[in-house]
């Protein structure tokens, strides 16, 4: 564990943000690590069967854990197992990274004095006691606008109010359009009486008009 005992706050965030730097410049790296295998085929006539070999080898696996389970890879020596190896190096230069920007960053927590006019966390009661005083504001402005409202309503007679309309806010009205609320009853009566009174004025002028004077059919 590194120390930095007697680091100023200043060197501390210059060294973090110089770790950060070198953390973006990682490459490819896969977890895990490389090992070298000899084994023997079984085979009692093969040479591995004999006293004091080590077996068929060398072997390059890479083995790491996952799920709980141990993964082996295998590795073919060459291109396959020189790019494994990179990358092998690549993560654990990561996680020394990491490490150590872990580390800075705890000792720039325990520098950092608290920020001036912090408040403390409020308990139940002062949360409660706010919110409360926040509602009241609220519902108070909302009065306040409603009134600013009504004195806004134009004068001038049934004419003035039916050009300039209803003055209310929109924002504080939540009645439905209208229509919604209309009574669909009403909606369907309109139609049927255009109909009848058509029906009616057809029929008078086929049978003789409205004045009682026969026309010629």
């Amino acid at each position: 564990m590194a120390d930095f005992s007697g680091r100023d706050l200043a060197w501390l965030e210059r060294r973090r943000s110089e770790l950060f730097a070198l953390i973006a410049q990682v490459g490819d790296f896969r977890r895990g690590a490389l090992n070298v295998v000899w084994r023997r085929c079984g085979k009692p006539n093969c040479a591995c069967a004999q006293p004091g070999h080590r077996g068929h080898g060398p072997q390059y696996n890479l083995t790491r854990r996952a799920g709980g389970e141990t993964v082996n890879v295998h590795l073919k020596p060459g291109p396959e197992l020189e790019k494994a190896e990179r990358e092998v190096a690549e993560h654990q230069r990561f996680a020394a990274l990491v490490e150590e920007v872990t580390q800075v960053s705890e000792a720039i927590c325990a520098s950092r004095p608290p920020a001036a006019g912090t408040a403390p966390p409020l308990d139940g009661g002062e949360r409660g006691a706010r919110g409360a005083a926040e509602g009241g504001r609220r519902r108070r402005g909302r009065q306040a606008g409603r009134a600013g409202c009504r004195d806004a309503r134009p004068a001038g007679g049934r004419a003035g109010r039916a050009g300039a309309g209803d003055a209310r806010c929109a924002h504080l009205s939540r009645r439905p359009p209208a229509g919604r609320g209309a009574s669909r009853r009403g909606r369907i009566r309109r139609p049927a009486r255009q109909v009848r009174e058509h029906l009616k004025a057809t029929t008078a002028l086929v049978t003789g008009g409205a004045d009682g004077i026969a026309r010629p059919r």
